[in-house]
């Protein structure tokens, strides 16, 4: 009716054409209006202020003064979203008190050995734990979820100057009794069901990864208790000599597993890959000043400030910052591989390769 009326009265000025186009433009103001429901809202009669702050679109009935409610799309969007964060407090309520519950059942565990940890690189379906146990030590979303489970399946990586080469260490706590296994199979089932919750993953992909997890825990019963990038370089320095150093990054623990000496476990697996590859003479880490906890754990196994007067490791710090986004609170940190552990090591394992 409204095309009808705007063409009888703009035929003679704007002709055939120029009513095709406003036309045109009305049906699309339209369409898109109906395809977001606004105009659901402009049909209905107006409410007073308290019922529109209640969040109803509603109707008149039949009988006056009553009013039945339409639910609108942009009103069930809110609720939708309003509901969800009552369920992110909820589970964030309820997830604290599972850990106090576990971390006390996992402390008898640990003293009865039960549950012995070690270190190990990863490989098949870790990818997914440790994505998932780095968003949730950092906080992090979905979509940051689903990039670290690509990450972990691209090795070796490309570094601007220098091509280096990373290795994903994992520490699992490793069920020795029947006992063991049925808490550590109740955290994983957990995990899985946590992140379908969280709409991280599909129902099919949570179904297809919870018979895989089945199927390996048979055969290895192991939990993803923590994690840590361990990144050799080789780079060229002011000096045009070629330097060999370790980059440790992404270093995340379970918040159960903490202080049981699970990060230790990481940081002496990354100094295995160190002493095993000859010539790396540092190991390199950034950390933050106001994390406590971590600072003394990396002071306590030698790590100290590196020295930012040097214009080889100042301009290795820009180049990290730069790539891997390391916070600007951060500090770099290095530890010195001493020489002669290094010979004695290559001594060793000289030795060990001429015994029969």
């Amino acid at each position: 009716v409204k095309v009808v009326e705007v063409e009888s009265l703009m035929r003679g000025r704007l002709g055939a054409d120029g009513i095709r186009c406003l036309a045109s433009s009305f049906a699309i103001i339209m369409i898109f209006l109906l395809h977001t429901g606004t105009t659901s809202a402009f049909l209905q009669p107006r409410l007073p202020l308290n019922l529109q702050r209640a969040g109803a679109v509603c109707k008149t009935s039949e009988v006056k003064g009553q009013f039945a409610p339409l639910y609108h799309p942009l009103l069930q969007r809110s609720s939708r979203l309003s509901s969800r964060h009552v369920d992110r407090l909820e589970m964030k309520s309820m997830s604290v008190e599972a850990i106090e519950t576990r971390a006390s059942m996992l402390q008898d565990l640990i003293a009865k050995k039960d549950i012995n940890i070690y270190v190990r690189d990863a490989k098949g379906l870790d990818g997914t734990f440790v994505a998932q146990l780095r968003c949730m030590a950092f906080d992090l979303d979905g979509a940051m979820f689903r990039s670290q489970r690509r990450k972990l399946k691209c090795c070796p990586h490309y570094f601007l100057a220098g091509i280096y080469h990373t290795t994903f260490l994992v520490a699992v706590a490793r069920a020795v009794t029947e006992r063991g296994q049925l808490f550590c199979k109740n955290m994983m089932l957990d995990d899985l069901n946590d992140l379908l919750r969280r709409d991280w993953i599909t129902s099919v992909d949570h179904d297809m990864l919870k018979a895989a997890c089945l199927d390996s825990w048979s055969r290895n019963p192991e939990l993803v208790v923590g994690s840590v990038d361990c990144s050799l370089h080789e780079s060229i320095d002011t000096n045009l000599l070629i330097r060999h150093w370790i980059y440790i990054s992404s270093m995340a623990v379970r918040e159960e597993f903490r202080r049981r000496g699970c990060g230790q476990l990481l940081l002496e697996g990354c100094e295995g890959i160190a002493r095993r590859n000859y010539g790396v003479g540092e190991i390199y880490l950034h950390v933050e000043e106001e994390n406590d906890g971590a600072l003394k754990m990396y002071e306590q196994s030698g790590f100290t400030s590196a020295d930012m007067c040097n214009p080889t490791i100042n301009r290795m710090d820009r180049l990290l910052r730069l790539v891997l986004r390391v916070p600007k609170a951060a500090t770099l940190y290095s530890r010195r591989i001493f020489k002669e552990t290094l010979e004695e090591d290559v001594e060793l394992e000289y030795a060990e390769a001429f015994l029969p």
